[in-house]
């Protein structure tokens, strides 16, 4: 089994850290709506780091929200590790 770690539909806190990923989802949708998001960049693998970062950059979003959704799928992968899954890079 696979799984993108790029967004998530929850909520979930690591560390007592979050970020409002509803927002980061609205990002990601609108620009899709848009045509300004390539749903197959990286594919088959997750989307890239760098690219998401771009495609946030280009929305509303402030450099605070950025690093924070960076800490937080760092400890998405890191949750999965910790039982024993591989993440393919």
């Amino acid at each position: 089994m696979s799984t993108g770690f790029s967004s998530s539909s929850s909520n979930k806190v690591f560390k007592n850290k979050t970020i409002d990923i509803y927002l980061f989802n609205q990002i990601i949708n609108d620009a899709w709506l848009n045509n300004s998001f390539n749903s197959m960049e990286n594919c088959p693998m997750d989307f890239s780091e760098q690219y998401i970062c771009s495609v946030m950059e280009k929305s509303s979003v402030n450099d605070d929200f950025i690093v924070n959704w960076k800490a937080w799928k760092n400890n998405f992968i890191t949750s999965f590790e910790s039982f024993g899954c591989k993440i393919k890079e």
